[in-house]
């Protein structure tokens, strides 16, 4: 309805930018040079209309400011045992889990992803910068089986590594930094099971501390 609502008004007035946002049970389309709020009682479903015009700003194109929040949430995959995996955070943008890339003043390198009882991710420790890192004991990769419940890591004896670069990236919203990584990693649970990791790759926002 607030498309085809800002589209009659642009059509009509040549009026510009409609955004979407809530205030409780309130929906409030904006255009650029407007406010249109759709007050709606729930129990009587009736609707009323309040428009409030404002003059002098410039025509934009119409878009949702609910859009907004479709900004960059990056991506994290892999191959298990050869099985593609995509690990995501629950419920993106707003749910639980983890979608976490965290530096610690480039001497720490934080990464976990997952939801419910899958997870995966890296530590790395000394000077992080671009380039690529043996995986071992030390710095340590991991992966949470969800069908079996078991975690696995990687070793002095079971290894691997990640590359990492650094980027910029406009996500159309706004300017960020990323982070991304190709990686591949042989590890180990604690009975002694080997599982292989292959074909990983992820792109995320880094946070810095």
């Amino acid at each position: 309805m607030a498309s085809a609502l800002c589209h009659s008004l642009v059509q009509l007035k040549q009026w510009g930018t409609v955004t979407l946002r809530y205030m409780n049970n309130i929906e409030i389309f904006e255009c650029q040079n407007s406010t249109f709020a759709n007050f709606k009682n729930m129990a009587t479903n009736s609707t009323k209309y309040f428009l409030l015009i404002l003059f002098n700003l410039p025509l934009v194109s119409c878009v949702k400011q609910e859009n907004q929040s479709k900004s960059f949430q990056g991506f994290y995959k892999l191959k298990f045992n050869g099985v593609n995996k995509s690990l995501y955070q629950c419920g993106l943008p707003s749910g639980g889990g983890q979608f976490d890339c965290e530096f610690y003043k480039d001497t720490v390198l934080f990464i976990a992803v997952g939801c419910a009882s899958e997870h995966s991710g890296f530590y790395l420790k000394g000077h992080i910068s671009e380039g690529t890192y043996s995986l071992n004991n030390t710095n340590q990769a991991w992966y949470d089986n969800p069908s079996n419940f078991k975690e696995y890591k990687t070793t002095n004896n079971n290894t691997g590594s990640l590359t990492i670069t650094k980027g910029i990236l406009n996500d159309g919203y706004r300017t960020l930094n990323t982070l991304e990584g190709y990686f591949n990693y042989q590890a180990i649970d604690t009975s002694g099971i080997i599982v292989n990791v292959t074909e990983g790759h992820f792109i995320m926002e880094p946070h810095y501390h």
